[in-house]
């Protein structure tokens, strides 16, 4: 029937193997059969059995004949990769190398890109981009695609499976150039480090910075306070990796085989907060209690000297500043953006540098 209709050979074995299931309106009719003498018991149990055995099979043989019945990526208007030469070799086009390859050839660097959809490459024609066909994971294409001679290679493939793999074919067989991936998670990013690449980045984590700072500037906060609360993060992040790496906060193994544990920025934010404020205590003395005013020396209680002055006195009141400047810009920031809330419980930290005279 598929072929009487103009389909092809894949398309009627496909078909074809999709009706060899019996139907549940069988066990009726051979029960039927059986009840009217048609078929005895044993041939209505043998029949019965045929038909459950078909619908047991039939998701297996779909699953066969997608695999075997492929079909063949038409590679007509597309050019295989041979003999190319570039300062940058990229490795996947898509979402991701799309945008990253834009950047260098607005600065007029010779890029050499391969990817293994041609209905991709046939996409990017019709906006001016030359892209060839290769499979980055074989050596032979990598020879062909210029890997060789490539200063940078830029791994921008989707596929975390297919990233490692060629990464870890560019480590061993083109040392010379830098390798430059796309990772697809923390714990990849561990992986890639483990192997020696040059550089990674998670595929979101800066497009998740730059809404998280949109964030604070919808909520009216300064842009000193946004680049400097997206620093921050940057900053715990990277040092969280480099722990992880080591296995101190997680066994790298762990972290490889089962992924990394998450850490919600929430906790990040209580360890922040733990962590000045034992820097503030450490500059407001033993007591905790900061001077009235910020030039006022120590109180003899806080381990201060009194009013004698000295050296100990000014680095003293060095640090006390610096901690109350900190406080005062949270308050201008994360810590209470715009008008502040009525009540006791919502002065944060703004009473604390108001009340020093900040």
């Amino acid at each position: 029937m598929a072929r009487a209709f103009g389909a092809g050979n894949l398309t009627a074995l496909r078909r074809t193997s999709i009706f060899a299931q019996g139907g549940e309106f069988a066990f009726v009719l051979y029960s039927a059969a059986a009840g009217g003498g048609v078929i005895s018991g044993r041939e209505n149990a043998i029949l019965s059995t045929v038909i459950i055995l078909s619908m047991a099979l039939t998701p297996l043989i779909l699953i066969f004949a997608d695999r075997l019945l492929t079909v063949e990526k038409s590679l007509e208007g597309v050019d295989p990769a041979m003999g190319l030469k570039g300062q940058v070799l990229m490795i996947g086009f898509g979402r991701f190398g799309q945008i990253a390859s834009q950047v260098l050839l607005l600065r007029g660097i010779e890029v050499s890109i391969i990817e293994s959809s041609p209905d991709r490459i046939r996409e990017a024609e019709r906006f001016g981009f030359k892209i060839y066909y290769g499979d980055g994971t074989r050596l032979d294409i990598l020879h062909h695609s210029g890997a060789a001679d490539a200063e940078v290679i830029m791994i921008c493939t989707d596929d975390r499976r297919a990233t490692s793999h060629i990464a870890e074919l560019i480590l061993a067989e083109f040392p010379m150039a830098k390798v430059l991936v796309r990772s697809y998670d923390r714990s990849h990013t561990l992986e890639l480090r483990r192997m020696g690449v040059d550089y990674d980045i998670r595929e979101t984590v800066e497009s998740a910075y730059l809404m998280g700072g949109e964030g604070l500037r919808a909520l009216g906060a300064a842009e000193e306070d946004i680049r400097e609360g997206m620093d921050e993060i940057r900053t715990r992040d990277e040092e969280r990796l480099a722990l992880q790496e080591q296995g101190i906060n997680q066994p790298l193994k762990d972290a490889l085989d089962k992924g990394v544990t998450p850490e919600p920025l929430s906790r990040v934010r209580r360890m922040i907060d733990h962590k000045e404020k034992q820097t503030d205590d450490d500059d407001f003395g033993s007591c905790g209690q900061p001077a009235p005013r910020l030039l006022q020396p120590w109180p003899l209680a806080c381990g201060g000297r009194g009013g004698s002055g000295g050296d100990h006195d000014r680095a003293g009141l060095d640090r006390r500043r610096a901690a109350l400047q900190r406080r005062s810009r949270r308050c201008r920031g994360a810590a209470c953006f715009g008008p502040a809330p009525a009540g006791p419980a919502a002065r944060c930290r703004c009473a604390a540098a108001g009340d020093a005279g900040i």
